[in-house]
């Protein structure tokens, strides 16, 4: 018992002296280390956990989900939404058949790589399907406001007083002469007509009358900010009949992608139709910024040097014809006439790219504002991502982060935040003699197992020698 016990206590300090550096550097960095990346940046959500039991109307439905980030970069701006949705089952696979609530967009979260676990709480809508079948969908988005993954998960309610809820077809119509399906996204000039036509179907016995509520939010998703709203006048449905809604779509705003949110309101809850979701864009859209992310915080580990990746996101094609057949948008007609093989479709994108395009990134102090370092990066080779790096940044322990993104010299875009750093200073002793005397370190600690393993073996020997003594 007592050499077995001198073993088990050799091996613990052994593999004790080898965690310890691992150990302290999770617990120090808060945000993994990495090369610079070269790859695409990568969100998914997976995990989805909910509360157990079967919820009614109305009830919060609180939960958590992982959102994984495969890329070995830090991610900025990331955003997502919990939305609630029909599911079906076709062919023995469970799909989402159409959405019919969508929550609030999330405040914008840095995500490590590897990801990160995100609680979340989520409000049932007044009325729900009755025959159930739902489920909750949880959508990431990136920084510039593009849709990654998403995951579904079922959930349970309680459906004994729920709503029907109504069919309907929806388009997006220019001029009375163009059609387009809701999310398809055509740019209009502020010169134009435009017009949300919506065929809604009475399908109950009597007659139902419906309230439509237009609001239209500023950027590609629901969660911008309100630019316009209006409740409409009321809707009557005969019972069995279609109902052609029109809903004329303000093109007197500024310039920029809008997402149009049509709801329907019925006062004595026995109809819903599920919120209609539409996109048109303003000509005369600027670039933006699409991500600003950064290898690591931990300054400390990368040479106390803050290294920035920053890519932007170009106008979207603007994809209507003209009446002789040519795209009005001369990058259209090249992208679509270059798309023929691999090798064609990656250089149609580069050629897509405008000219002119460059980023200020700045740091200053958080607290004073005081600009402690500041570099001119241009977007060159067919690229939309430029990269810096911020050498001799010992001792800090923050930095504002400031990025502006120029078009031939005029500011089009900016984005900032206050990063925590992780400095020299803030490191235990162990882990900074690690990380700057790796050799030595590791050569250490390979002599204290050898004296270990002697320890132990001394150890046996005397007590093999007390037992043939007695």
């Amino acid at each position: 018992m007592h050499t077995r016990g001198l073993r088990y206590i050799g091996i613990f300090v052994a593999l004790s002296v080898l965690c310890v550096p691992a150990i302290l550097l999770a617990q120090q960095n808060g945000t993994p280390t990495s090369e610079p990346v070269t790859t695409d940046n990568q969100l998914y959500v997976d995990e989805i956990q909910i509360e157990p039991g079967t919820f009614a109307p109305g009830d919060a439905v609180r939960g958590t989900f992982m959102l994984y980030n495969v890329s070995e970069s830090i991610l900025s701006g990331v955003t997502y939404r919990v939305e609630l949705v029909k599911l079906a089952v076709v062919d023995e696979i469970l799909v989402i058949s159409e959405p019919l609530d969508a929550g609030p967009l999330s405040s914008k979260a840095t995500v490590p790589a590897g990801g990160i676990s995100v609680p979340f709480v989520y409000t049932l809508p007044r009325l729900l399907p009755k025959d159930g079948g739902v489920g909750l969908l949880i959508q990431s988005y990136e920084q510039g406001g593009a849709p990654s993954g998403y995951e579904v998960v079922e959930l349970s309610v309680d459906a004994s007083s729920g709503a029907a809820y109504l069919p309907f077809q929806a388009v997006v119509s220019v001029n009375g002469t163009e059609t387009y399906e809701p999310l398809e996204g055509p740019t209009i000039q502020p010169t134009e007509e435009a017009v949300l036509e919506v065929r809604l179907v009475n399908t109950l016995d009597t007659a139902t009358t419906l309230t439509p509520k237009i609001t239209i939010v500023r950027g590609p998703t629901s969660g911008g900010d309100v630019a316009y709203e209006k409740v409409l006048d009321f809707l009557t449905l005969p019972a069995g009949e279609t109902v052609l809604e029109q809903v004329p779509l303000p093109l007197d705003q500024e310039p920029g992608v809008y997402t149009v949110l049509l709801s329907f309101a019925d006062p004595t809850d026995a109809a819903a139709v599920a919120p209609i979701e539409a996109r048109y864009i303003i000509a005369g859209l600027k670039p933006k910024i699409e991500q600003v992310r950064y290898d690591t915080t931990n300054i400390a580990a990368a040479n106390d040097t803050l290294t920035v990746h920053v890519s932007f996101m170009d106008v979207p094609l603007n994809i209507r014809v003209s009446a002789d057949g040519v795209f009005q948008d001369p990058r259209a007609e090249r992208f679509f006439t270059s798309t023929s093989s691999d090798a064609g479709y990656e250089q149609s994108l580069q050629q897509l790219l405008p000219e002119g395009m460059s980023a200020r990134v700045t740091l200053a102090d958080p607290n004073t504002s005081e600009i402690l370092a500041q570099e001119n990066v241009g977007f060159t080779g067919g690229t939309a991502e430029a990269t810096v790096s911020f050498p001799d940044l010992t001792g800090l322990d923050g930095v504002y982060v400031e990025v502006v993104l120029l078009q031939r010299g005029e500011t089009v875009d900016s984005f900032g935040e206050t990063l925590i750093l992780t400095t020299r200073d803030d490191r235990a002793g162990i882990l900074l003699f690690w990380d700057e005397h790796p050799f030595i370190s590791m050569t250490g600690v390979l002599v204290l197992l050898v004296g270990v393993w002697f320890w132990w073996v001394l150890a046996r020997r005397q007590q093999a020698t007390g037992i043939l003594k007695k």
